[in-house]
């Protein structure tokens, strides 16, 4: 019903604001504020409730950028509409939402990256992957940029939202830039781990408990040696842990010491 009224909306109205279209679309994204609950679910997890209305969030959003390539709407000027009535910026800040709803599944580690990465993180830069559309692709930009600014705000304010989404990153992406998720994954990777090796070591000393939830399970922070270091777990025929390190840089007061 939502895609019917969306597809209305852009053939004849985009880009005026629908106040009830939005309403709707917030409605079904904001299921995704209920995935904590799969910490408490010990079976069925994978298709219960939680992930299913999930999935079905981020199918929207996907549709509803087939809809905009579809009648070929451009993103409004800024000089003429506000964020919150710009569907392209609505759309990001619903998929970023969802990805920070996500990082609220914590117990077991194996059940929350399984989620984060396949149901969630995978199926929202897909399809920046290759040929990707103008609506993907603008769409996509804006989130890389939501995200890396959340983060980057951690330097003037620590906060858990912008440490929720740093282990995210860490968990679904690692310390090796890849770009297995796509473009815009990549590009983003790239500028958190820049980020990390240069604010990590402050952080920790501005807030420790903000720094240390920046983290995932399996990496540590090594304060003698300045470094983190991510556990792999054995796999396959390696039945032994391996291990890699990122280097991180002194902070300035500690240079100073």
């Amino acid at each position: 019903c939502i895609e019917i009224a969306f597809d209305d909306y852009c053939e004849r109205s985009y880009p005026g604001h629908s106040f009830v279209m939005h309403r709707a679309l917030y409605e079904i994204v904001s299921q995704s504020s209920l995935l904590y609950r799969i910490n408490e679910n010990s079976s069925d997890w994978a298709s219960g409730p939680e992930v299913k209305k999930t999935r079905v969030g981020i199918k929207l959003i996907n549709r509803m950028l087939a809809i905009l390539d579809k009648y070929d709407c451009q993103p409004p000027p800024k000089h003429l509409v506000d964020g919150y009535r710009d569907v392209y910026v609505s759309l990001s800040r619903y998929a970023l939402d969802i990805i920070h709803n996500s990082t609220m599944i914590t117990l077991p580690y194996e059940r929350a990256i399984f989620v984060q990465r396949n149901d969630v993180w995978m199926e929202i830069f897909k399809g920046a992957k290759g040929n990707a559309s103008r609506a993907t692709k603008t769409i996509t930009f804006k989130l890389r940029r939501m995200i890396y600014e959340e983060i980057k705000r951690m330097e003037e304010f620590p906060n858990y939202k912008g440490a929720n989404l740093m282990r995210l990153c860490l968990s679904v992406m690692g310390f090796k830039p890849s770009r297995d998720f796509g473009r815009e994954s990549h590009a983003l990777h790239i500028v958190i781990l820049s980020w990390l090796k240069k604010n990590y070591v402050s952080l920790h000393k501005k807030h420790h408990l903000v720094a240390d939830a920046c983290l995932p399970e399996n990496i540590s922070f090594d304060q003698v040696k300045m470094k983190l270091t991510k556990v792999h777990p054995p796999v396959g025929l390696r039945i032994v842990e391996r291990y890699s390190d990122l280097e991180l840089e002194k902070s300035d007061d500690s240079t100073e010491s």
